[in-house]
């Protein structure tokens, strides 16, 4: 389904207004707890927590759910926190690792789907890539690949929030390509940082399809990556949310959203192979090169179950759900796959503070939607003066 300008300012604006309405509940929590810390600090009883005192407006899922067990995080020693980091993920990420070996056997033996084989069939027909003792090219500039056009935003969110842009200390200049990867090959992996990430945010922008596949590589315990390739080249634009009777556990955690709409494509840009795009590149008075252009926004909660959903409904194959607490570590995807240079830069920065996983999701879902209005302003004006 291609997006129209109104109906992307129409969704802009409701994820707008969502966001203001859990930063409003936010707001009301942390007046709550505040109270709360102050009564104890005198002797007096706490006030009670109703509904009233902190109501959460929330969207009735189409699942007839009957019952919802969580555990209580809540301990007595919260209460003698003074600062505001309680507020956010204090739970960092699990320490993750991968290596080049370990990359070419999952290109070997990974059961690769045809949505797969179209985005990443050039690497697996490379025999020759296989056998190389490195996997990522060497040189700086100009690749045939064109991995030297692909741009990248990584980030480390702390317990204090604020994401915190990844910097290798690389000892000599690398190539892009091999800088992507030095960057998504690891997390909480080295022991010198004092700094544990309890979410991530990576951001690719024309990924060549070897870092295609290094992203299916190092994502693929988070995410159902067979499913966000195959959305990726369906033509539509879909979302994937609230599956706690899926059988697959990646299914059950994550959230994903993908927009597939029309741009221009830019100068010395070319589509991806699976994306239908008029012959001619060329802008001339009498012809505006158009393409469909896509991405993948995904959310990914990381750990165990916090509880359990029942399923009423009598054909149900599975009538218990799994569901993951949302402010559980976490990983942002954003895959973009636009042939043109209007991408934004600027949706993450380190004077922000994300709460949870799902506010850095709808931050990261937001940006996307305001780069798809401009783009479709841009062909719409583009059209208009022919």
């Amino acid at each position: 389904m291609a997006l129209d300008a109104a109906t992307a300012k129409e969704m802009i604006q409701k994820l707008a207004d969502d966001r203001a309405t859990y930063l409003d509940t936010l707001s009301r929590a942390h007046d709550v707890l505040a109270r709360a810390l102050e009564a104890s600090a005198t002797g007096k009883s706490p006030p009670p927590l109703t509904s009233d005192a902190v109501r959460r407006n929330t969207v009735t899922s189409t699942l007839d759910i009957e019952s919802l067990k969580k555990s209580s995080t809540f301990s007595p020693d919260d209460s003698d926190t003074d600062d505001d980091e309680s507020l956010f993920v204090q739970t960092p990420l699990p320490k993750e690792s991968y290596d080049e070996d370990g990359f070419r056997r999952h290109l070997r033996a990974y059961k690769w789907t045809c949505s797969d084989r179209e985005i990443v069939g050039s690497v697996l027909d490379n025999k020759q890539l296989l056998q190389r003792s490195a996997m990522f090219p060497v040189t700086l500039g100009p690749v045939d690949d064109r991995s030297h056009l692909s741009h990248y935003s990584i980030f480390d969110v702390g317990k204090d929030g604020a994401p915190l842009q990844i910097q290798r200390a690389d000892q000599k200049p690398v190539s892009r390509a091999q800088a992507i990867w030095n960057s998504i090959k690891s997390i909480n992996a080295d022991a010198s940082r004092t700094r544990e990430a309890v979410g991530r945010i990576t951001i690719v922008r024309e990924p060549s399809p070897l870092l295609f596949a290094a992203l299916h590589y190092t994502m693929t315990p988070h995410f159902d990556m067979d499913e966000i390739f195959r959305m990726l080249t369906e033509d539509k634009t879909k979302a994937e949310r609230h599956r706690p009777f899926s059988t697959d556990h990646r299914h059950q955690r994550s959230f994903v959203f993908t927009l597939d709409f029309y741009t221009i494509i830019g100068d010395e840009c070319l589509p991806m192979t699976w994306q239908k795009a008029d012959e001619d590149n060329g802008m001339s008075k009498t012809h505006v090169p158009i393409s469909r252009c896509s991405s993948v926004v995904a959310l990914s909660l990381v750990g165990q179950p916090s509880g359990q959903v029942k399923n009423k409904a009598r054909r149900a194959d599975r009538k218990i759900g799994q569901i993951f607490d949302p402010f559980a570590p976490w990983h942002v995807l954003s895959m973009q796959s636009y042939p043109d240079w209007r991408h934004s830069i600027d949706a993450h920065n380190s004077t922000r503070h994300y709460v949870n996983g799902p506010e850095a999701f709808l931050i990261t879902l937001r940006a996307e939607f305001k780069d798809a209005q401009k783009r479709l302003m841009e062909v719409y004006n583009r059209i208009s003066d022919l």
